[in-house]
């Protein structure tokens, strides 16, 4: 089974209608339905983000001379977009992206193939592609922060490049993707020691080994079964898989890696045309089809649940106000990361029985805490392996660097907290 994020939360969904008539159109998710809330009015609006209970939004071309802006809106106690900023320019033309970080924000400029750190700091790429129509010269197209917090990533579909800066846009690093096929839009896996890559010219998704700011390219496959006339567009990772949707197939596609190589797994329609955005809503998938004008929600085996009108929609983005989480299968599960820390949740399987533990493990980096839900488990503490029973609604903490090991009986479910880059690389074991 896979974990189930169940859509009885409530959400403020924020959709950029990319027209000069548009805006952004904002509405509730609740009890897995769409609610129209209201609309904010402005001209071609390319990409939005949120942050902090702050809206941050990318309009194509608001100045005189062409270049692309910022514009920060408040986000009040309803969701609404209210108290906009003043306009800042992104130096450059036709922004398609932007990553909003505490006080940083950095945009990307497609056609300007620069990278900017507002207010004012500017990197130009230089170079081109294979692709003499669509590669002629640098073209931005993403920019994001790396797992870590310590790095830039910035995805040049002109030049089949992801750039890494530090925060300060110096340049670290370089990695490329095949010739030609263009990369648009990265992710990385939820343990950070992966990066994909979503390539538009060729339909391919490229695996990247990550660490300490520096990329190497694992695999690369095609994310449509057969050939067509297609581009991809966003990527998203969730429960070990990479999805990625597919402009002209029409579909969503999902892929899985097991650090070596890229499988297609499956696809799956978005109930209409050039879907260019994205994103998980739960277990559900909210998708905007740019030419049929709709933005559908739908799930991977039911279909489209929903569908709503808006205009060219080319962004969709999530706000959470509230989430409802279980997962009901074997084994650990992380259910949410936030600032560094993460909630999961371990159930029973065979080898986590007391008489199968073969061996400790201690964390280098972090205490971790463990709450019994329900069944029997207890802990395992230290090299002389001091059994330890847990209680249900009782908090065991387990400070760094102790040894330790949780067991489990059948039914068994236990709450567990800790960092989020928590893993085998910041983890010592020792066998018994």
């Amino acid at each position: 089974m896979v974990a189930k994020v169940c859509n009885k939360g409530i959400y403020d969904i924020y959709i950029a209608s990319c027209t000069q008539t548009g805006g952004i159109y904002h509405y509730k998710l609740q009890n897995g339905k769409l609610l129209f809330a209201d609309f904010t009015p402005m001209d071609r609006p390319m990409y939005a983000v949120t942050q902090n209970r702050k809206l941050y939004v990318l309009l194509r071309a608001p100045f005189e001379n062409g270049d692309s802006g910022v514009v920060v809106y408040d986000l009040d106690d309803a969701g609404k977009p209210v108290n906009p900023s003043e306009l800042q320019s992104t130096h450059g033309k036709v922004a398609c992206h932007i990553l909003a970080d505490g006080e940083e924000v950095y945009c990307a400029n497609y056609i300007s193939g620069s990278l900017c750190k507002l207010p004012g700091k500017v990197v130009q790429h230089q170079d081109c592609g294979p692709d003499a129509a669509r590669q002629e010269g640098p073209h931005m197209h993403f920019v994001g922060l790396t797992p870590d917090r310590n790095y830039i990533c910035a995805a040049d579909l002109g030049t089949d490049t992801v750039y890494v800066y530090d925060r300060d846009l110096n340049l670290h690093s370089t990695a490329k993707v095949p010739a030609g096929h263009g990369v648009r839009h990265l992710a990385f896996s939820q343990d950070g020691k992966w990066m994909f890559a979503a390539n538009e010219l060729k339909s391919t998704v490229s695996a990247f080994a990550y660490k300490d700011g520096t990329l190497h390219l694992v695999d690369t496959c095609t994310a449509i079964p057969f050939a067509e006339e297609s581009a991809i567009a966003a990527i998203r990772v969730r429960d070990d898989h990479i999805y990625v949707s597919n402009r002209g197939h029409d579909s969503i596609s999902k892929l899985s890696f097991n650090g070596q190589k890229l499988t297609l797994v499956d696809t799956f329609s978005t109930g209409g045309k050039t879907p260019r955005d994205f994103c998980f809503v739960g277990s559900q998938i909210l998708c905007a089809n740019q030419d049929s004008n709709t933005v559908v929600l739908l799930d991977a085996e039911q279909g489209v649940l929903q569908t709503v009108s808006v205009e060219a929609p080319v962004c969709v983005c999530v706000e959470s106000q509230l989430e409802v989480t279980e997962y009901d299968g074997p084994g650990y599960k992380p259910l949410v990361d936030f600032n560094g820390w993460r909630v999961a949740v371990a159930n029973y399987m065979p080898k986590l029985e007391l008489s199968r533990l073969d061996f400790l493990e201690r964390h280098l980096e972090t205490d971790e805490v463990f709450v019994l839900l329900q069944g029997e488990a207890g802990l395992l503490i230290g090299k002389e392996r001091l059994h330890v029973p847990l209680e249900i609604g009782k908090v065991c903490n387990v400070k760094k660097g102790i040894w330790h090991r949780v067991y489990m009986t059948p039914g068994a479910k236990v709450l567990i907290v800790e960092n989020t880059d928590t893993g085998s690389h910041n983890t010592e074991y020792c066998s018994f």
